[in-house]
């Protein structure tokens, strides 16, 4: 059995797959309210000079990057504008990013970490952004883009295991919630029964 981990952890499975996306992203929001985050006063941001910031890509990153041309890009923004003492830092990939979690939750200060085409070890490779956050919850959802390069459910759970200790580790007082990965349509290249084992797997977690 996996040792406890000193911060809260939460797992997510939303089922059916026939449900909206929109009805999906309800229900994840939904947790993560019960998850002990309440609003803080709105601070004022401070941006910084606007000077590009050189970014060296990890192994694990070039992949993703790779695929999705915006992806230096995003880290570099995340560099930038970086975010202190937030509510909820959700983290991801690109169904994290398309959603405009701020406008989702104004009483909250959120930060939206996810990117497209990334992996759990892309996520891995970035979690000190997410330290300086210093957010009472993190919302972690991928995977999907794993299995996609073909990666094995061992693997994704040995990666994601890797992740939730490094985050209690680091953030030992925030609640983690952890998603499972959602299905495809059946146009997809992905075999929707890789995406389930690998939620059985993640349930343990």
């Amino acid at each position: 059995a996996a040792p406890a981990r000193a911060g809260r952890s939460f797992f997510l499975c939303l089922t059916p797959p026939s449900r909206t996306f929109s009805v999906i992203l309800s229900l994840f929001c939904g947790l993560l309210l019960l998850s002990s985050c309440h609003s803080t006063p709105q601070q004022e941001i401070h941006l910084p000079d606007r000077t590009p910031i050189p970014l060296t890509l990890t192994e694990e990153q070039q992949g993703p990057a790779s695929i999705n041309g915006q992806y230096s890009a995003r880290l570099a923004y995340f560099e930038q504008f970086r975010q202190e003492n937030v509510d909820v830092c959700f983290l991801g990939d690109s169904i994290t990013e398309r959603l405009d979690w701020q406008d989702a939750y104004p009483s909250l200060r959120v930060s939206n970490r996810g990117i497209g085409s990334d992996t759990t070890l892309g996520v891995l490779a970035r979690l000190g952004d997410v330290e300086a956050q210093s957010p009472r919850a993190v919302a972690l959802m991928a995977g999907i883009n794993d299995i996609s390069i073909g990666r094995s459910t061992d693997e994704i759970i040995e990666t994601y295991a890797e992740l939730l200790d490094e985050l209690s580790h680091r953030l030992p007082d925030t609640a983690l919630v952890v998603t499972c990965v959602l299905p495809v349509t059946a146009a997809h290249s992905i075999d929707n029964a890789d995406v389930q084992a690998l939620n059985v797997r993640l349930q343990p977690l």
